[in-house]
């Protein structure tokens, strides 16, 4: 079954790194816009390099398609949110090329989006053609007293600035040695899949200050697609820690360790994500000068993406009552 591109994928039980398969080519790269289009494209990066000179043009995997194979059980309400309930033998096929921060920068994140998309379906018959659609991550990391963690963006990162979100990245082709197209052929299908995985460890241990050896495996939740960026898919995995909501803290606010990312990071219950997409508002805790202090957070300074994960996470939880547990 081939999951169409606007919809967003919740599995009732994660899927292992075992259970994900990758199909890499360049025939799932973009497909160049006209001269005029990428000639403008390239004028926007220009300038947005200008605006924030940390931006950086690294490589990214792009998401070119995704299927289901083997048995499962698929409830569409709401009509774009597929909630499978994977089988013994269920795998998730993944179609990935290259791309690059560039290319996502000028095509899903600029005024020229909908120009992009408009070539790609007049061309090839498909709106996400000419898009770059990079392969993004976040996690939902679970505490072990009960808490997920929330991380404030910082206002000089190139995307959702200022912004809470779950903690996350892209995963790194150049880490692998895959610099351009031609390299995805080179290495085995295998290690990108565990680059999916693996690299947000990484992200974890680089945003949050938190060793490998005291998060767990990650385990595939989802797979949204928010509009907002021309529907790029950000891939949501559930990390349990052994931490404490408290040891993160101390992690993060360690005085040797310093994120340029984020600016913060807080906590809610696990048994108010159920609840949280239908709030205006709700309450986080935090760990300032060894005291536990409660803050409340807007909803609409929450990054979109999050949005999309809390609320497929409440019909989630109705199925599965011990996901987060």
């Amino acid at each position: 079954m081939e999951i169409p591109y606007r919809d967003h994928v919740f599995f009732t039980e994660p899927l292992a790194q075992s259970q994900v398969r990758v199909i890499a080519g360049s025939r799932y790269d973009r497909y160049p816009a006209s001269h005029d289009l990428e000639r403008r494209g390239e004028e926007v990066w220009q300038q947005r390099v200008r605006d924030n000179p940390s931006l950086f043009n690294g490589t990214k995997f792009r998401l070119g398609g995704v299927v289901l194979k083997g048995e499962q059980t698929t409830d569409m309400s709401p009509k774009t949110m597929r909630m499978i309930t994977p089988g013994p033998h269920t795998q998730l096929v993944l179609h990935v090329g290259f791309s690059s921060y560039k290319e996502y920068t000028v095509t899903n994140m600029s005024n020229l989006a909908e120009e992009y998309s408009s070539y790609g379906q007049e061309m090839c018959r498909d709106p996400q053609a000419c898009l770059a659609d990079v392969i993004g991550h976040s996690g939902l990391l679970v505490t072990s007293d009960g808490y997920v963690v929330l991380q404030l963006r910082s206002h000089s990162v190139g995307e959702a600035a200022g912004l809470w979100h779950f903690p996350g990245g892209h995963p790194e082709p150049g880490d692998m040695g895959i610099n351009e197209t031609r390299d995805l052929e080179k290495v085995a299908p295998e290690t990108i899949v565990k680059e999916i995985y693996g690299s947000l460890l990484k992200e974890l241990k680089e945003e949050l200050n938190l060793s490998r050896d005291k998060l767990s495996e990650p385990l595939l939740l989802s797979i949204v697609r928010d509009k907002d960026s021309f529907f790029k898919p950000e891939f949501n995995f559930l990390v349990r820690s052994r931490l404490t909501a408290e040891e993160v803290s101390a992690c993060y606010h360690d005085d040797n360790f310093q994120d340029d990312e984020s600016d913060d990071i807080a906590f809610v219950g696990t048994k108010a994500v159920e609840h949280l997409a239908e709030c205006d508002a709700f309450t986080v805790i935090k760990f300032k000068d060894n005291e536990q202090i409660n803050e409340v957070i807007r909803s609409d300074v929450v990054t979109k993406s999050s949005h999309i994960l809390l609320q497929g996470m409440q019909k989630v939880l109705h199925i599965n009552r011990n996901i987060l547990n």
